[in-house]
């Protein structure tokens, strides 16, 4: 079966990916222009080195076509290694620590909700969209090159099989640059957390990208870029190694320094920018005392992975929550009080009712989803799988606030006894409950 998918795999890509750029100048349409390293500028309010090619942005439709052509430029012999990522059969498989540690220890770090929307920017062929999906959460996965989003939808249709994991409503495809996204998305502002896992050294335009991950994160969601170099101006071997990729497929390899990247993120909106050391590995008995710097050197002294914040910009931020709490998505700081105020009868299938709600706990309901957090009153049969009907609350609900709402709810195909609850959508019902007795 995997070797029909790979088969199928390199079909698609001929079929998805045919579109490639002509261009005189050398096989990937890179000049030496383009590759121009940064120098000490003084635009946008940020004076320094910024990025490894500064200025990017002026030539994005060429980086674009570069990104969207890159699996046909690929050795016929180097394709089915996309489809095989992470796994790395080498000695020591060094790639695939390298890149386990780092997306596994960012997904730790976020400690997300549970089937929190997570936003995959550079999906890419899929192998991390599947680890989101098999641990539960829901995922927009976006991708500039359309034969990476085919071996992608085959890589999660493979998975799901294999793992009997319902995962066809949990996750969608967006082939897109994250610059390009459409402001029309039903889903922009209620993401969890968009994550660049080794991907945002290619964005073309980073205060649009910046821009565009702000705008889809709901109020209180997490920005995580992990997997990127940290650029180091002068540092000729790491020129030289971006610069012969960017020779060989014409993609964008600008790596930040970390002082415009805490820049770029914070003028975006975004706040409590944190960059982290990433060390993963086993500690003989009797290193206690060694400091993270000496882990770091006898790690790297032994090819093994350790993402020091030296060498790479391991980076999380946050959107900043509206009120200043938490959002409904923890049970024990989640709590109401609800009064009914009036019940009317309409006939003999609705009755409208007027309810108080007051927040008793200590974060906010948010009124809109559908990201998590979101709260609606329901009324529901008292028995275990009983039928409901729900309403959506009129306005966001900080804590030690009440309010009002007026709703008429249909009750034909609901039996007694009744009672008034709340939910935080696709999360928990709160533990405060009302029984209804309908007037006759």
């Amino acid at each position: 079966m995997w070797l029909n998918a790979l088969q199928q795999w390199s079909s698609a890509l001929r079929v998805f990916s045919g579109r490639r750029r002509s261009d005189e100048r050398n096989a990937s349409g890179v000049t030496q222009e383009d590759k121009k390293p940064s120098v000490a500028v003084a635009t946008c309010g940020f004076a320094g080195p910024r990025r490894f090619v500064d200025q990017s942005s002026e030539r994005f439709e060429r980086f674009k076509v570069a990104a969207e052509n890159y699996p046909t430029n690929l050795p016929a012999e180097h394709a089915p290694n996309l489809f095989r990522k992470p796994f790395d059969p080498r000695r020591g498989h060094a790639s695939f620590f390298t890149e386990m540690f780092q997306i596994l220890n960012m997904i730790q770090e976020l400690n997300l909700p549970q089937a929190a929307l997570i936003v995959d920017v550079g999906a890419g062929a899929g192998w991390v969209t599947e680890l989101f999906l098999g641990l539960g959460y829901r995922v927009k996965a976006i991708e500039p090159s359309p034969g990476m989003i085919e071996a992608a939808r085959q890589r999660i249709e493979l998975f799901a099989k294999k793992a009997g994991l319902p995962v066809k409503n949990r996750v969608e495809y967006l082939c897109s640059t994250i610059e390009e996204l459409p402001k029309d998305l039903p889903w922009r502002g209620h993401a969890d957390a968009v994550i660049f896992f080794e991907t945002f050294h290619h964005v073309i335009d980073e205060e649009t990208a910046v821009r565009q991950a702000f705008e889809l994160l709901r109020p209180g969601g997490l920005l995580a870029i992990c997997g990127d170099a940290r650029w180091l101006p002068g540092n000729d071997v790491q020129a030289a190694a971006w610069n012969e990729e960017m020779d060989r497929y014409g993609t964008l390899e600008s790596p930040f320094t970390r002082e415009y990247m805490e820049y770029v993120l914070t003028a975006g909106g975004f706040q409590h920018v944190s960059f982290y050391h990433s060390i993963n590995g086993l500690f003989r008995v009797g290193c206690e005392d060694r400091c993270l710097r000496d882990c770091v050197s006898d790690f790297r002294a032994l090819g093994r992975f350790s993402g020091s914040a030296e060498h790479l910009n391991t980076v999380t931020a946050q959107k900043p929550v509206r009120s200043g709490f938490p959002i409904a998505v923890d049970p024990a700081r989640t709590s109401s009080a609800i009064e009914v105020l009036r019940c009317q009868p309409i006939s003999d299938d609705n009755v409208e009712l007027t309810l108080r709600l007051t927040n008793t706990g200590e974060t906010e309901w948010l009124a809109q989803g559908p990201q998590l957090g979101w709260v609606s009153v329901g009324l529901i049969e008292d028995r275990p799988s009983g039928l409901e009907a729900r309403a959506q609350l009129p306005k966001d609900v900080v804590p030690g606030e009440s309010v009002t709402i007026v709703h008429r709810f249909s009750i034909a195909a609901l039996r007694a006894p009744l009672v008034l609850r709340l939910v935080s959508e696709e999360s928990f019902w709160f533990e405060e409950r009302l029984s209804l007795k309908l007037p006759k």
